[in-house]
């Protein structure tokens, strides 16, 4: 019969020998919840832009049914609603009733990213962000307008060609406003 150190032991060893396995398993489960957020999120086509989310600038939620209250007073139309992270349509955080493990998780989201950064900044840093955005859309202007004189050689094609694609994404950069 085995004392108590040596029952300590095996168990020791056992939980030794299984925990690469449960790390892997554990791995394993993660990516899979990823993979069910994401193709939640792909199946029903949600962006950003329809979610609700429950940190909401100037207003203070501690609880489920006073998210759900705050949407339906503030007439909330977005058909989509996060809270603790997790996706759920609106219309159920509006009556409380949420199904357990919602596979859509925030996260995973798309989100636009000059809106995102337009609703991060202040007045004061659009303002700033719009003027740096004109002057360097005037440069890069004025480097297309330049290329034209540039006379067609092919020891120049890479340059000029460069300018171009510079123009097209500086142009594709939008201003920030305060909507």
């Amino acid at each position: 019969m085995k004392d108590s150190k040596q029952i300590q032991a095996d168990i020791e060893d056992l939980q030794a020998s299984v925990a690469p396995a449960l790390l892997e398993i554990k791995k394993l489960e993660q990516e899979l919840s990823d993979a069910l957020s994401r193709e939640f999120i792909a199946m029903h086509n949600i962006t950003f832009d329809m979610v609700q989310t429950s940190n909401i600038e100037n207003v203070r939620i501690y609880d489920l049914p006073e998210f759900g209250k705050w949407m339906k007073e503030s007439k909330c139309t977005k058909p989509w609603a996060e809270w603790n992270g997790r996706l759920y349509k609106s219309e159920e955080i509006k009556i409380g009733v949420l199904r357990p493990k919602a596979p859509g998780r925030i996260e995973h989201v798309p989100v636009n990213f000059w809106h995102a950064a337009n609703l991060a900044f202040t007045d004061k840093e659009r303002e700033s962000f719009n003027v740096w955005k004109t002057e360097i859309y005037d440069a890069s202007e004025k480097l297309s307008s330049a290329c034209i004189h540039v006379p067609d050689d092919e020891r120049f094609s890479y340059y000029i060609d460069k300018s171009r694609e510079l123009h097209k994404i500086i142009c594709a950069i939008p201003f920030l406003s305060q909507d």
